[in-house]
C-alpha cells in the first residue's frame, strides 16, 4: 500500500508517475517493478474546473470474464460485485487496468492489478467414509498405549482454518481408548478378547471462527489371534516402488503388496514413514 509522507499541494504539482520495486529474499533475488499514476484532486475556491485532457478514465479490460470486480471510471476504485468469491475455486485474480486521458490524441496506460482471495472459514472437516469397519487379533493389556486404527479427515479450507483436532465424543465411557488429537490415531493400553466389539464416534473439530465439526464412527471387532505359521511368510516381491501425486486425495489407493499364497490370516502394518501414510489391514 502506498501512503503519503507529506501534504500534497495540487497547484504545485497535479500528478506524480511512480515506479514501484519490489524483491525477494531469495539467494539470487528476484526483481519487478510497475509504473504507478497518481493523480491529486483538491476542492478548492480558487482552482478551476480540471480541463478535459486533465480527467483520467479507468475500465477493466482483461481478467474479468465472470464480473467479480467493477471500477469507478473516474477514480480508479476497484470493488466486489454481488458475485460470490470462493478461494476454493480460485485464490488469485488478475485484473488488467487500462487509464486513459481525455485529451484529443489519448494518451493511455496500463497496468497488472493482482487480487488475493482470502480464506473464509466455508467448509466443515471430511472424513473420507462415514463409518470404519475393522477386525483385529485379540491383545494384552499394554503399559504403554498401542495403535489400533488412524480416522483421519481433511479440511479444504487454509490456515487455522484447515487445522483439525480430533476426539472421541461417544463410545469411550469407560475410558478405554484415547485418540491424538493432531494425528486422529486411535490406541488404548487395555486387553480385548475375542468376541468384544467397540463403536466408537470419532469427531473432528477445525480451527475456524466459528468452528465446524464432523464425525465418523469407527466398529472395532476382536477376534481370536491365530495360531503361528510354521511357514515363513514372503511378500511376492522384496522391494515395492509406488507413485502418488502431489495433488492426490486423502485416502488415495498408492498401491498394493502382497504375500505368497497362505491359509493363515494375515495382519499388515507399516513399520516406518511416520504418519504420512495408511494401511488397510
Amino acid at each position: 500500500m502506498i501512503y503519503t509522507t507529506d501534504v500534497l499541494d495540487r497547484e504545485t504539482k497535479d500528478s506524480y508517475w511512480l515506479t514501484v520495486y519490489a524483491s525477494d529474499h531469495g539467494v539470487i533475488p528476484q526483481f519487478t517493478t510497475i509504473e504507478v499514476f497518481v493523480q491529486i484532486q483538491a476542492q478548492d475556491p480558487d482552482t478551476t474546473p480540471p480541463a478535459a485532457v486533465d480527467r483520467l478514465n479507468y475500465r477493466i479490460i482483461s481478467g474479468n470474464p465472470q464480473n467479480f470486480f467493477i471500477i469507478n471510471g473516474r477514480t480508479g476504485l476497484i470493488t466486489t460485485t454481488s458475485r460470490k468469491l470462493d478461494r476454493e475455486q480460485q485464490t488469485e485474480h488478475v485484473l488488467e487496468v487500462l487509464v486513459s486521458d481525455g485529451g484529443p490524441s489519448p494518451r493511455q496506460t496500463t497496468v497488472w492489478v493482482m487480487v488475493q482471495v482470502l480464506d473464509e472459514n466455508d467448509h466443515k472437516p471430511t472424513f473420507p467414509e462415514k463409518v470404519y469397519q475393522v477386525k483385529l487379533p485379540e491383545r494384552e493389556r499394554k503399559k504403554k498405549g498401542e495403535p489400533i486404527y488412524r480416522v483421519f479427515a481433511y479440511d479444504r479450507d487454509e490456515g487455522p482454518n484447515s487445522d483439525i483436532s480430533y476426539s472421541i465424543v461417544d463410545g469411550n465411557e469407560d475410558g478405554k481408548f484415547f485418540i491424538d488429537p493432531k494425528t486422529a490415531v486411535v490406541s488404548s493400553r487395555k486387553a480385548f478378547t475375542a468376541g468384544n466389539y467397540d463403536i466408537l464416534t470419532i469427531k473432528a473439530t477445525d480451527n475456524g471462527r466459528p468452528q465446524k465439526s464432523s464425525t465418523a464412527r469407527l466398529h472395532i471387532e476382536w477376534v481370536r489371534r491365530p495360531t503361528p505359521s510354521t511357514l515363513p511368510l514372503l511378500f511376492d516381491d522384496p522391494f515395492y516402488n509406488f507413485t502418488v501425486m502431489e495433488n492426490d486425495k486423502v485416502a488415495e489407493i498408492v498401491g498394493v503388496v502382497s504375500l505368497q499364497r497362505s491359509s493363515a490370516h494375515l495382519w499388515f502394518d507399516i513399520t516406518g514413514a511416520g504418519q504420512v501414510l495408511g494401511l488397510a489391514a
